[in-house]
């Protein structure tokens, strides 16, 4: 019987950690240190713990030190943020299965680490740009999860680019990494329709899908030559936009839906990424949003107050969200005190 596949993981998307953690054609020797994990702000004392166990994890030194935090964090997890709640079951996994956590920032320690543990592969679900000899070190390469139809729409969230362009289909594309921005060979494309009733969460649950359906058995075949891969036509090309640029709203040039679509997508991904805008030369950001029913009153940008309900002016639609909920406590204070006023991009 073949050995499994030796395998580092690249990315935070929990449902292909957990495929490639439980298979049994791979091995998974690593992960990559997400520095956010530790770097985010926080007051609440129970994250502290989850920052504390994923610190320890790192160093991988203190075993019985980490362990004892492992036991508090599963009997307080409940308490936690939503960052640190959503992760629970993978930092639990991580640090029971003992893995490794990589510091990409590092180049040459990952380089010897890859060499070290005899990596066959690195499986990569995630919008960082690697350096080459991170991805080319592994004896297969490294393989991309790209949820497109490459060569459409390379680059970072090209699921709100098939909304924007109000696209009849999409699909999730397997690629052989190399030097350029999602143009690497295709090793398998799952094509999938967009019906006018998705949203840009409903098309994250396609993809979603569609990789646990797929992903591993697209790689083994890959693997073991059983995938003839197929050079992209980049004369057919498309770029997204750049990932924290698009954060930014444009009132005047974006469509309601559109604004909608990635206002909610940013922290369904990583809850720490939020859309903003500015009002009263201050930063506002934004958590969550919803298309209004009511005809389109307020010029784009313009918002007006009823109780806690914040409605806005789209270029063609107006939404809606809410304050102490969609806004922070002190954004929310000073909208409320004005009242009405005009967001400004």
């Amino acid at each position: 019987m073949r050995k499994p596949y030796t395998v580092s993981y690249i990315g935070i998307d929990i449902p292909t950690f957990f495929l490639l953690l439980n298979s049994k054609d791979f091995s998974l020797k690593s992960v990559n240190l997400n520095r956010d994990f530790l770097i985010a702000k926080t007051y609440n004392p129970v994250n502290f713990i989850f920052k504390l166990l994923y610190f320890l994890r790192y160093k991988n030194k203190y075993r019985f030190l980490e362990r004892i935090t492992l036991l508090f964090w599963k009997l307080l997890y409940f308490f936690s943020d939503p960052l640190y709640k959503q992760y629970t079951q993978y930092l639990i996994a991580i640090s029971e299965r003992k893995l490794p956590l990589i510091n990409l920032d590092n180049e040459l320690n990952s380089v010897k680490y890859i060499k070290k543990k005899n990596i066959d592969l690195i499986i990569v679900n995630n919008w960082w740009i690697l350096p080459e000899s991170i991805i080319n070190t592994p004896k297969y390469g490294s393989i991309n999860v790209h949820p497109s139809k490459l060569p459409q729409y390379a680059g970072s969230l090209p699921t709100l680019w098939s909304l924007k362009n109000r696209d009849k289909e999409s699909a999730v594309s397997y690629i052989v990494l190399n030097n350029t921005i999602d143009g690497g060979d295709i090793i398998a494309q799952h094509t999938f329709n967009i019906s006018p009733n998705d949203d840009a969460i409903s098309l994250e649950q396609h993809i979603e899908k569609i990789l646990i359906r797929t992903l591993l058995k697209d790689v083994t075949n890959y693997l073991e030559s059983k995938i003839k891969v197929k050079k992209q036509n980049m004369s057919l090309a498309s770029k997204t936009g750049k990932y924290y640029n698009y954060m930014k709203v444009n009132w005047e040039e974006e469509k309601a839906e559109d604004i909608v679509n990635k206002i909610n997508l940013y922290p369904y991904l990583w809850p720490l990424d939020k859309c903003f805008t500015s009002f009263d030369k201050q930063k506002i950001f934004l958590n969550n949003a919803v298309l209004s029913t009511k005809n389109s009153f307020l010029k784009p940008g313009e918002f007006l107050i009823q109780g806690i309900q914040v409605f806005i002016g789209g270029k063609n639609k107006m939404l809606t969200m809410k304050l102490f909920k969609d806004f922070s406590i002190i954004s929310s204070i000073k909208l409320y005190l004005a009242r009405k006023g005009e967001f400004t991009t």
